[in-house]
This record gives C-alpha cells, sequence and structure tokens, in this order.
C-alpha cells in the first residue's frame, strides 16, 4: 500500500492506529459525557461515521488519480514534505508558505512527516476522527438548546451529509475547521448562559 500510494511501507498500520486512538477516546467521552439515552446513538453513528470515512480514504489515496476529489489533498502532503525536509535541514523553507499566515495544516503534516516519514494516509485518517467529532460536538450543541429530537437529525446529517464525508476523509484542513468552529459556539453560548473558566479556556483554544 505504502509503494502505491508513495509513503513508507507502515503507512496503513499507522493510519489505522490513529483512528483507533480517536474511535476509543470519542467512545470514552460519548460514555464519560453523554446522558444515558444517548449513548447507544452516538457511539453506533460514531464508530460508522470513522468507518466510511477510512474507506473512502483508503480508496482515494491507492485507487484514484492524485488530486481526484481536491488538489489541496496533494499540496499538504507535498508541502509538509518540504517542511520536514527543512527542519531535518535537507532543503530550504517551503515558497509556497513562505509569505502565508495560514500554515496550520501545513504544519501539522510537516510535523506527521517528521515524525513517521511521508505518510499522507495519516493526516486523512486524522481527518476521519474529526469530522465524526465535529457531528457529537453538533448533538451536544442541539441537545442543549433545542432538545432530543432536533439533535439527533443535526447529529445525522453532519455525520453522513455526502460532501462532509468526503472533504473530511481526505487531507484538508476542513474537518478541524468544522470542528473549531463548532466548539467555539458551544463554548461561547455557554457562557452567554453562565460565566465558566473552562469555558473562557475552551473558546480562547477554539479561536
Amino acid at each position: 500500500l505504502g509503494w502505491i500510494a508513495g509513503g513508507t511501507n507502515d503507512e496503513l498500520p499507522l493510519a489505522m492506529a490513529v483512528a483507533g486512538v480517536g474511535a476509543l477516546a470519542g467512545v470514552i467521552g460519548i460514555v464519560t459525557l453523554a446522558r444515558e439515552e444517548d449513548t447507544r446513538f452516538l457511539c453506533a453513528i460514531f464508530i460508522l461515521g470513522i468507518g466510511i470515512r477510512c474507506t473512502i480514504a483508503i480508496v482515494n489515496h491507492t485507487l484514484l488519480p492524485h488530486g481526484f476529489f481536491a488538489y489541496d489533498d496533494g499540496r499538504y502532503n507535498e508541502v509538509g514534505r518540504q517542511l520536514a525536509d527543512y527542519w531535518h535541514h535537507a532543503g530550504p523553507y517551503p515558497e509556497y508558505i513562505a509569505h502565508s499566515n495560514q500554515v496550520g495544516w501545513f504544519y501539522l503534516n510537516g510535523a506527521i512527516t517528521w515524525l513517521f516519514g511521508f505518510v499522507p494516509l495519516v493526516p486523512a485518517f486524522l481527518n476521519c476522527v474529526l469530522g465524526p467529532l465535529s457531528a457529537l460536538a453538533v448533538f451536544a450543541l442541539a441537545r442543549a438548546h433545542f432538545g432530543r429530537p432536533v439533535a439527533v437529525r443535526a447529529a445525522a446529517f453532519s455525520m453522513f451529509f455526502p460532501s462532509i464525508v468526503l472533504w473530511s476523509s481526505i487531507n484538508l484542513k476542513d474537518a478541524a475547521t468544522v470542528l473549531c468552529i463548532v466548539m467555539v459556539l458551544h463554548h461561547a453560548l455557554s457562557l452567554q448562559r453562565r460565566f465558566h473558566p473552562g469555558h473562557l479556556a475552551g473558546l480562547l483554544l477554539f479561536l
């Protein structure tokens, strides 16, 4: 798999480990934080959402032409590799981001490459977890303000809407951005109801 996609040979096991740890952390969070009547539903759609996205990620990574869904997918991989080379004193700073202040997802790709080698499937699998986490956050937000029926529908749409599934199955910053936006809304609305240092810290963190 690594040879076909241009990554290292241990790319798929590493990506699966990332998704597995994320899935385990999400399930623990659900069991710990969610109401008992919501736990089974949330665990089911969370695991299913990760599975669907990981399948799409593997198909995109191994069978489809480069940039089939989004050219930026490859751009993040390549600039991440250039950043890792730069940090290893093996190349110049990437020209593509030399004059940009929007470098967060590039730096994350660079850090992954610096640590594990060129493994483009890993950031895609990370997104396969971040996307479903966003749906859980949407459920919590809707549950607190509109009740369970609205929350169930909102979670289902945000978990399985086709374009959302696609963009959180490849190496783009969209999944992380959506998660940050939802968490900012959650903490801002919580602060509006009642001040709490934890919500203030969360708001600042996700901003």
